[in-house]
């Protein structure tokens, strides 16, 4: 099942992510995909297009379906994913959280940023 909701704030939010089986984010221009890097810290795989700009980390981790801007391709993308065996979608799953890890936890990137403001 697909649910496609409004902006969902607080703790309804977590609660969503949490039983999620991914995130879909059809978006037309991003400059960072915010709702996106949350889901990844819950390890849930990510489906959205190019016009979002961490969609090039998302592809070297292989945490989820990136697709073109249209809306054939992302119908494509969300049906791939739907038929991805569980296997499969385990192993997004914990790429999904390696992503997140890598690029965006400030906890293990703290040297990093610290860094770049030196």
């Amino acid at each position: 099942m697909i649910v496609w909701s409004d902006t969902l704030i607080h703790d309804l939010k977590w609660i969503a992510l949490k039983k999620s089986e991914a995130m879909i984010l059809p978006s037309h221009g991003e400059n960072f995909g915010v709702s996106l890097v949350e889901a990844m810290s819950l390890s849930k795989p990510v489906i959205t297009t190019t016009k979002v700009n961490i969609y090039d980390k998302i592809i070297s981790t292989k945490s989820g379906i990136i697709t073109s801007n249209d809306i054939n391709s992302f119908y494509k993308g969300v049906i791939k994913f739907l038929r991805f065996s569980k296997k499969q979608k385990i192993r997004l799953s914990k790429n999904s959280y390696l992503c997140f890890s890598k690029y965006f936890n400030l906890e293990n990137n703290l040297e990093s940023f610290k860094d770049l403001i030196e």
